[in-house]
């Protein structure tokens, strides 16, 4: 009798936070007007509406945070410098950029106000230009990225998984909803093609986002950046320019490296101009007065130093007139959008109205930019994940409130909520770098971890959400697509992880003589040298000694995180060392252990992000401080817990690894065309 009085108790206190929460997110009152009694009823129950029907669109404004924010130099890599075992202490200064609760309150209208008039608007070049969606590279990169999760959130409902639904008549009401179908029809439950409206839907996403972003966050932002003054006359004009990134892939290419790059340019005899040679592909078709072309160079017009962390070829970006390019058709995707390809043979360029980014081996600049546009598609991610959730707590509230105090679900949406908080913590805190550091510094490595992060992420959370949802949300593949699509642009996150294992080893080798002398390893002589070092290990693999540097800036009741990431940054190093004694020259090529070691670099990275946003919200006293704090001792323990047994696996990799297996077994594929075993075979 008891245990049933405090359910029912508990039962009616969630209806009674429903209809609050439901009241309370109209945030602009409606004039009165004869359905206020209907508009009434549906406010109480729909759930974080936010008053979609009343927000207008207007153009977008910047609060000028980069006039206010101090810069600072910062040259060569936080994350590669992880591998060092080197941790950037100041990452644990969380960005404050906005100086007054005012502020807050207006950037907070401004992404409500394009979470819910996204979609209403058109996507012509007049109206965007009008609502100044073309010009977010004026923005600080903080604020341009919490547009674009303001986009991701709103393009959440083209998308039929995580149709909010309150009507007593659900099914008919999301059909209609959903696929445009009449639910008084007799034929209303043969839906047809018009299913597939959702997929016109997810079309129309990428056509419009996806080179909003190219212009915004890679082209226009590499512009702006760029020491070429006739640039400011190409942003003045605002003309449309196309990304050309991307190549056709060689038969025997195994790497992004832009050494693989087919297209190449060379200085002319005068010096003046650069002749380019070569093709780009996977360009969305429209119609570009320019191409933004990035070719590799052995060229170059300053003096290159000598420094072991360049790149061995250079890389430069050119801007072409279209009407210089060959461009044709290329063969459209998946989802049926057309696409693009251009190609060019000996074109000349002058080098005082088309170089944007001038030639050299540091690959810090090129990073930096196409980084911005890895950072833009992580935050639009992010959107459609935040706005997920927020619908799937919306469906348990209005549909299935018994859910509510089942532990297992309540974990599902733990999981999700911790990452969803990783990935907004590493999203603005690296937004934070892009606006903070001056030049020279290299952001590469976090842009791909976010990127990465966000993907494999977003697989995971799109997966539990939908088991909470079962059978009533059929069409849940079509958010899947809109994640396969952004993982494939600007590299997808295998080719990726590869790229940063390379460069983590060519990182490593570098400064390893340095690294040895941090921790008294003996020289690298041919006698008893890993008989030497594996003693070293074992006695130091549960006495890891930490220096406690990183509490001196934390608070402390986020000491223990502090210990933890130390802990974790001490066995990558010592697993670098580890690995390189072992494989020595082949050790590039050792792609399964390097992918260990890069999923651990980029969880500390995680940490590091969430513990510094953790600690500006206790510091400053910010409203659920204290549920920051929790959700960051969540995330820093488990992914501690994970790559202990990250380190163990390595430790006993001749012990748990199936490399020859893995090897004789894919080889035995290969030669029979795919699965070898044949089940009733006789000979």
């Amino acid at each position: 009798m008891l245990i049933n009085t405090v359910v029912k108790s508990r039962l009616n206190f969630l209806k009674y936070c429903r209809r609050c929460l439901s009241s309370s997110n109209q945030s602009i009152p409606q004039p009165k007007s004869d359905s206020d009694g209907k508009s009434k009823q549906d406010e109480t129950t729909t759930y974080y509406t936010m008053g979609d029907t009343l927000v207008e669109p207007i153009p977008i404004k910047s609060l000028n945070i980069l006039s206010r924010i101090e810069t600072y130099e910062k040259y060569g890599s936080s994350f590669k410098n992880l591998f060092l075992g080197v941790p950037d202490t100041d990452l644990l200064s969380f960005p404050f950029l906005l100086k007054s609760r005012k502020e807050f309150l207006e950037l907070t209208e401004q992404y409500e106000m394009v979470r819910t008039t996204w979609n209403k608007i058109k996507k012509d070049e007049q109206t965007l230009n009008l609502l100044n969606y073309n010009s977010l590279y004026k923005l600080s990169v903080s604020e341009m990225m919490f547009i674009f999760e303001a986009i991701g959130a709103s393009v959440e409902k083209n998308l039929p998984f995580g149709t909010k639904e309150d009507e007593e008549n659900r099914f008919e009401k999301r059909l209609s909803k959903t696929f445009n179908i009449d639910p008084t029809s007799k034929n209303r439950f043969n839906i047809g093609e018009a299913a597939f409206s959702s997929f016109h839907n997810l079309r129309e996403a990428i056509e419009t986002v996806v080179p909003l972003i190219e212009r915004n966050a890679i082209v226009y932002y590499a512009l702006s950046r760029s020491s070429n003054d006739h640039m400011k006359s190409i942003l003045a004009n605002n003309t449309n320019i196309a990304f050309a990134f991307d190549e056709d892939f060689d038969s025997d290419r195994t790497d992004i490296k832009i050494d693989s790059w087919s297209s190449q340019a060379r200085l002319a005899n005068d010096f003046n101009s650069w002749v380019i040679t070569g093709r780009k592909n996977n360009i969305i078709n429209g119609n570009y007065s320019h191409y933004l072309i990035f070719t590799k160079t052995n060229d170059y017009t300053e003096v290159q130093g000598l420094d072991k962390l360049q790149n061995d070829v250079g890389i430069i970006a050119l801007l072409a007139p279209a009407n210089q390019v060959k461009v044709e058709l290329d063969a459209q995707d998946f989802l049926a959008i057309q696409h693009q390809r251009i190609s060019f043979e000996d074109l000349e360029l002058f080098r005082d109205s088309s170089e944007v980014i001038n030639a050299t081996k540091n690959l810090a600049e090129f990073n930096n930019v196409k980084g911005c546009g890895q950072l833009a598609v992580s935050a639009f991610i992010l959107g459609l994940l935040k706005q997920l959730q927020k619908n799937t707590y919306a469906y348990l509230v209005n549909n299935r409130l018994g859910l509510t105090d089942c532990e297992f679900v309540q974990y599902k949406l733990f999981a999700s909520t911790c990452k969803i908080y990783g990935l907004e913590s590493m999203i603005y805190l690296t937004a934070a770098m892009y606006d903070s550091f001056e030049r020279g510094a290299n952001l590469g490595g976090e842009s791909i971890t976010i990127k990465t992060k966000a993907v494999e992420y977003a697989y995971d959370v799109i997966g539990e959400l939908r088991s909470l949802f079962g059978s009533r949300y059929p069409f849940s593949s079509t958010v899947y697509d809109l994640i396969y699509y952004l993982d494939s642009f600007l590299d997808c996150s295998m080719n990726n992880r590869m790229l940063m294992a390379n460069e983590a080893v060519k990182h490593y080798k570098t400064f390893e003589d340095m690294t040895l002398n941090r921790f008294n390893f003996i020289p690298k002589e041919p006698i008893n040298t890993i008989r030497h070092y594996l003693k070293q290990r074992k006695l130091r693999r549960y006495e890891t000694y930490l220096t406690r540097e990183m509490t001196k800036y934390v608070h402390h009741n986020l000491h223990a995180a502090c210990d933890w990431i130390e802990h974790l940054i001490n066995l990558l190093q010592f697993s670098m060392h580890y690995l390189s004694t072992i494989h020595q020259e082949k050790f590039q090529q050792q792609q399964f252990d390097l992918n260990r070691l890069v999923e651990m670099a980029m969880d500390i990275e995680m940490m590091i992000s969430c513990l510094s946003r953790a600690n500006h919200a206790i510091c400053y006293g910010i409203r659920n401080g204290h549920s920051e704090r929790d959700i960051c001792m969540a995330i820093c323990k488990e992914l501690f817990l994970k790559h202990l047994q990250t380190f163990e696996a390595i430790d006993k990799r001749t012990l748990i690894d199936n490399n020859d297996y893995c090897r004789r077994i894919f080889e035995t594929n290969m030669n029979e065309r795919g699965y070898f075993p044949k089940l009733f075979q006789v000979e």
